[in-house]
């Protein structure tokens, strides 16, 4: 028997994978995984879903020639220095985002640039 008088923390932490494939428009289910992958290969609309509530949850996108397109981000992202980045045309970009709030807004690094 446990019993447990105020909060508990795990002392281990996993990370999840979770490949968004190829393409165009794509809805990013944060409950799936906390580090996704899209290749793009046309213009796109990215949204995120599923951000959990009550605490502050982090995830990663690897994105691939996305500076080849115009992808839109969602418009609760707060960005550094005020708008998107730009991304690598031909190559490998990596951003982090995270939430305090369950997904009403997010804030977006460009972490890694035209990885290699």
């Amino acid at each position: 028997t446990l019993s447990v008088a105020g909060n508990v923390a795990s002392t281990t932490f996993r990370e999840t994978y979770y490949d968004l494939g190829t393409g165009g428009s794509t809805a990013i289910n944060l409950s799936t995984a906390n580090n996704f992958r899209r290749q793009f290969n046309t213009g796109a609309t990215i949204t995120f879903t599923s951000a959990p509530s009550g605490r502050a949850f982090g995830f990663t996108v690897t994105t691939v020639n996305a500076g080849a397109y115009v992808i839109d981000w969602p418009a609760i992202v707060n960005w550094v220095g005020g708008s998107q980045p730009l991304l690598t045309s031909s190559g490998t970009d990596v951003l982090t985002f995270f939430t305090f709030d369950g997904g009403t807004s997010y804030y977006g690094f460009l972490v890694g640039k035209d990885m290699s």
